[in-house]
């Protein structure tokens, strides 16, 4: 999710995490501190304490990236650094601004002047910024912690949003909410859009539809939020030990953050400890029970243990809450299938269908149960239209061919294997 939105947004793999500022109150402006007089930095440990002691708002991200990124790569910054390189383009942000600019004009300034640098900057002089917390998928992370460090040094106050895979930034005024895609030039992204890219990029993440629920969803979570998704992102590769102790203190610092959790919940998948990974993603769900991608998650760790009931009752609560996420839908049915429920798969492959009619993934795959179901002429239209939408299916051919084989035409037997071993060739 796999056309792509005009503003390509650059996701982390795992993200996201949040934060917000009381009531829109203006920050104190942070003076960065000249060279020659660095602030004494803490170790890891040492911060992750502070952060749980002081006020969410007097969280300083300068020194939790400096501390956090020495942490993994053993090679110290000093605290200056971060504001020394932005510095210049920051005092050209603030030549642009009146003595009393609006939120709005505080934004257009940083739009203007220092986030293409930030952009910039993390494949060169910040290029340890984007190792240690940015990913494959792009470095939303990245841009959001400079960004933020940059608005806070023009007193600018902004909350930050969670998304399963990926974090944003936003301030209300007047009950408008602005938000701020750093991965897109700062664009003022709508709920809808958001929820569209997503729909493309992510086929397993979904908004839920009850609007109390999607309050919550997009709702502004405390700094230090942001904080322990930090200690849990980066590209650089973690061994098992790390990464577990990273969001096991990521966890403790925000008990209520549910992406170190099910972070947590796939790395005990992926040593097979699927009990425990179970366990992660229910707590997980008891933090941020509006999403539907983390009862989801935890069907795969209920299925890998046979508790197949189980695991249809979580697809269904995400359906429940995404009710018209197609993927849901289709997910539901392929576990249906496992089980020998056919007809329940067929209904839930229709309803697949039904609300994504342009995916021919979802016609091959109700075709295929038909196909089990002896229905060969039906079979057939499935198939074939599946064929339609995507000429390069290569087992749409191969079961359509069965069909017919099924049918007795003989001729369109053979003219569907020579395709299927066609395309399967030139694979």
């Amino acid at each position: 999710m796999r056309s792509r939105w005009p503003y390509k947004l650059h996701l982390v793999l795992l993200l996201l995490f949040f934060s917000s500022c009381a009531n829109n109150q203006r920050l104190a402006p942070l003076q960065p501190p000249p060279s020659t007089q660095e602030t004494l930095l803490p170790t890891r440990d040492e911060l992750l304490v502070r952060v749980r002691e002081i006020p969410d708002l007097k969280i300083d991200f300068v020194e939790v990236a400096t501390v956090l990124a020495a942490s993994q790569t053993g090679i110290e910054h000093p605290y200056s650094t971060i504001p020394r390189i932005l510095s210049p383009y920051l005092d050209r942000a603030k030549a642009q601004l009146g003595p009393k600019a609006t939120e709005e004009e505080m934004v257009a300034a940083l739009n203007n002047h220092v986030l293409p640098f930030i952009r910039s900057a993390l494949g060169r002089e910040l290029m340890w910024i984007h190792e240690v917390f940015g990913g494959t998928g792009g470095d939303c992370v990245p841009c959001v912690l400079l960004y933020l460090i940059s608005a806070d040094s023009m007193g600018l106050c902004l909350k930050l949003s969670i998304l399963p895979q990926h974090v944003f930034l936003y301030y209300e005024k007047e009950g408008t909410r602005r938000n701020i895609e750093t991965t897109a030039g700062g664009l003022n992204l709508s709920s809808a859009q958001y929820q569209d890219l997503f729909l493309k990029s992510f086929p397993f993440v979904a908004f839920p539809e009850d609007p109390k629920d999607l309050e919550k969803f997009l709702a502004p979570h405390p700094r230090r939020h942001l904080v322990s998704g930090l200690l849990c992102q980066g590209e650089l590769p973690k061994r098992d030990l790390a990464l577990e102790r990273d969001c096991t203190d990521a966890s403790r610092l925000s008990p209520d953050l549910a992406y170190p959790l099910i972070l947590l919940a796939r790395h005990y998948a992926r040593g097979k400890e699927f009990a425990k990974a179970e366990g992660s993603a229910t707590k997980a769900i008891q933090a941020s029970p509006y999403d539907p991608s983390l009862y989801l998650a935890r069907s795969t760790f209920r299925s890998s243990q046979a508790k197949d009931s189980l695991c249809v009752e979580d697809i269904e609560k995400a359906i429940t809450l995404a009710p018209h996420h197609a993927r849901y839908h289709i997910t539901k049915a392929g576990k249906l299938t496992n089980m020998g429920r056919y007809l329940e798969a067929v209904a839930s492959s229709s309803k697949a269908i039904e609300i994504a009619p342009q995916v021919g993934e979802y016609w091959k795959n109700r075709g295929a149960l038909l196909l089990l179901l002896k229905k060969y002429r039906e079979a057939a239209e499935d198939l074939t239209r599946a064929i339609e939408l995507d000429p390069r299916d290569v087992d749409a051919y191969a079961d359509r061919a069965t069909t017919w084989a099924m049918l007795g035409d003989e001729e369109k037997y053979n003219a569907d294997r020579r395709k299927a071993k066609e395309l399967k060739e030139g694979r």
